[in-house]
């Protein structure tokens, strides 16, 4: 029988036999026992309303579970964590939930016995609550901060990942993914702050082909974009005003040309050891952050790889990835080079970064060469990577090679 007054839901009926029903779904899932159904709605209640509400509905019943529950709101430590979740509903699903648990483990442990501390057991299943709620109440905001920086929004996969389901079954798992988000928007805004302002470059074609940065006005629409020292004739009145027109009209008329600046292509490295650490960050978390500044900067594109290339990646999927990356096979370059052939432009950077890559067929190697895509390509190996044979032809066909054994040294191949 309920220790609340069943006044006290009767405003919103379904919506507290519902959450009553996720608390003894959650519980069933971890503790492996199946509350009565008013235990979960008064726990639900006792958390998800203030404080002096609930004891308001207090009822007199004398039951076992009626004593436990007074016992519960009574204590000081009930009322501390009242206040973080009060109008919460996960954290008060969360705090009911480790309630219930921790009572299932003192049944379990005390089978038969009839002298139990209630008011112990009330304090230690508080302790255990509160402990619960505050921890999951900061990695929610820790990921949510974390996913304004990488872009991520309020992307429900993201959320998915450090759900209350999740967290229950597997607290580690949610800490890891909560720290990898958190650490890979740190490395952004640090690589972000790094890099130069965004400019555009002035390519060189003009009346008799390539000359420094200048081209042609082909169309009359464009001639008020004409240099400076041809728009200076419209001054000089009706003779310069002809002259003017006459340039136009033979082709004569210049401007600058200008391209935008060269694009950057990221390839993470997606394998289970890139979550391993490099200097208190995981190696996957730097290398994301770090193609995501750029990505934000410079218009870049995002790619992840093993044993095959997926992208150009948005930073919502950027974030999945991070999310969803596990522990798997080896980790292929052929893939990478293909793409990058696939490309094909050779004004763009290309950025490799790995902690380990297996030998590729040497034809793609020698293919790869053979494009003069080379040159443009920046390998980046991060400890406990190996210098092979592949790297060493790439190197000798101009891609530029480093190895990071430091975040800062990491950092610098943005630049």
């Amino acid at each position: 029988m309920s220790a609340l007054d069943k006044r006290l839901f009767s405003e919103a009926p379904r919506y507290f036999s519902a959450a009553a029903e996720e608390v003894a779904k959650l519980t069933m899932l971890v503790a492996r026992v199946e509350p009565k159904r008013y235990q979960a709605m008064d726990l639900f209640a006792a958390f998800y309303l203030p404080a002096e509400v609930v004891r308001a509905y207090l009822t007199p019943v004398g039951t076992p579970w009626a004593e436990l529950f007074r016992q519960l709101i009574a204590q000081e430590e009930y009322a501390a964590v009242n206040r973080a979740t009060a109008g919460s509903h996960d954290l008060s699903v969360l705090a009911a939930v480790k309630i219930l648990q921790t009572l299932a483990a003192e049944e379990a442990k005390n089978a038969g016995r009839t002298n139990i501390d209630v008011k112990d057991l009330a304090r230690r299943a508080l302790k255990n609550a509160g402990r619960a709620v505050g921890e999951y109440a900061r990695v929610n905001a820790e990921v949510k901060r974390a996913l304004l920086a990488l872009g991520g929004g309020g992307a429900g996969y993201a959320l998915e990942a450090v759900s209350l389901t999740t967290y229950l079954q597997r607290p580690d798992d949610v800490r890891k993914r909560a720290e990898l988000l958190s650490n890979a928007a740190a490395f952004l805004r640090e690589v972000a702050q790094m890099l130069p302002a965004y400019r555009g470059r002035q390519a060189v074609e003009g009346i008799q082909g390539v000359v420094a940065g200048i081209t042609t006005i082909r169309d009359s629409r464009e001639a008020a974009r004409a240099l400076p020292s041809q728009l200076a004739y419209l001054g000089l009145g009706p003779a310069g005003r002809a002259y003017f027109v006459a340039l136009l009209s033979t082709r004569q008329l210049l401007t600058y040309q200008t391209y935008d600046a060269a694009r950057y292509h990221v390839f993470v490295d997606k394998s289970g050891s890139m979550g391993d650490k490099l200097g208190g960050v995981e190696k996957i978390a730097a290398a994301a952050g770090l193609a995501l500044a750029l990505y934000k900067t410079y218009r870049g594109h995002v790619y992840f790889f093993d044993t095959e290339v997926s992208g150009p990646l948005e930073e919502r999927e950027v974030v999945k990835k991070l999310l969803t990356v596990e522990a798997s096979g080896g980790t292929n370059i052929a893939p990478v080079l293909r793409k990058i052939v696939e490309i094909g432009r050779k004004e763009d950077v290309y950025i490799i970064i790995s902690d380990g890559i297996t030998d590729p067929p040497s034809e793609d190697v020698a293919r790869f060469v053979k494009t003069g895509l080379a040159g443009r390509v920046r390998i980046v190996l991060v400890p406990p990577a190996q210098e092979k044979w592949w790297l060493r032809e790439l190197v000798k066909a101009g891609t530029m090679y480093k190895y990071a054994t430091a975040l800062v040294e990491l950092k610098k191949t943005a630049l």
